[in-house]
């Protein structure tokens, strides 16, 4: 029972006081949501401090402690490095038309892929130990060469000029995107703009501009 309850609580925990110090950080000014998000910050903290007292009876060892900076160690660095790309990359690429159905199918799939992690965590550390989490390296590792070979690159780049990766058939959109950061990073202003011809509505242009 404890075991299940810090496999459920700490994860989704260090996430949300993470996500919510960062966005108070970065919307407070903008939106003026400093009260709503501090106080939410506040509660999710309680909510830790009383989750750590219901478990104040585990044996403490320099290994369980060690166990738990890295457990929220890898929860802040995933926080930082991909818990934004999951919601803000799937709508830069998709096409406006797909855009909402993709990030349906995104949200859809995380959290069941969530509800099977929380699942089955806890058999696998009651069956196989500290190897449950060789299997969690493993893929993390996997995700390396996944990312770097396979998705496009759209820092700095606004939504038109992402989809000029898609548009050339002859080179992959990787590539395509590479190319196009290299231009924005030497001072090249990339966009996209569209002509309708006049004497035939149903044929439309699509023109890159590179200016500098």
């Amino acid at each position: 029972m404890q075991t299940d309850a810090l496999t459920d609580s700490l994860p989704g925990y260090d996430d949300e006081v993470i996500g919510g110090l960062l966005t108070a950080s970065a919307f407070r000014d903008t939106f003026h949501l400093s009260s709503s998000i501090e106080g939410t910050v506040t509660a999710l903290f309680v909510i830790g401090c009383l989750v750590g007292s219901l478990c104040t009876s585990f044996r403490g060892d320099i290994s369980g402690i060690v166990a738990a900076v890295m457990l929220f160690a890898y929860q802040a660095f995933y926080t930082w490095g991909f818990m934004d790309g999951i919601w803000c990359y799937g709508p830069e690429i998709l096409p406006l038309a797909h855009r909402s159905k993709g990030i349906g199918l995104t949200t859809g799939f995380l959290w069941l892929s969530t509800f099977v992690v929380m699942e089955i965590v806890p058999i696998a550390i009651d069956e196989i130990g500290w190897r449950t989490y060789i299997i969690f390296a493993a893929f993390n590792l996997a995700f390396v060469p996944m990312v770097y070979f396979l998705y496009p690159e759209t820092a700095g780049f606004s939504l038109e000029a992402v989809n000029l990766a898609f548009m050339d058939q002859t080179i992959s959109p990787v590539k395509k995107a590479d190319e196009l950061w290299k231009l924005t990073r030497g001072g090249h202003d990339v966009t996209l703009t569209s002509e309708i011809e006049p004497k035939d509505e149903n044929v439309q242009t699509d023109h890159i501009e590179i200016t500098r």
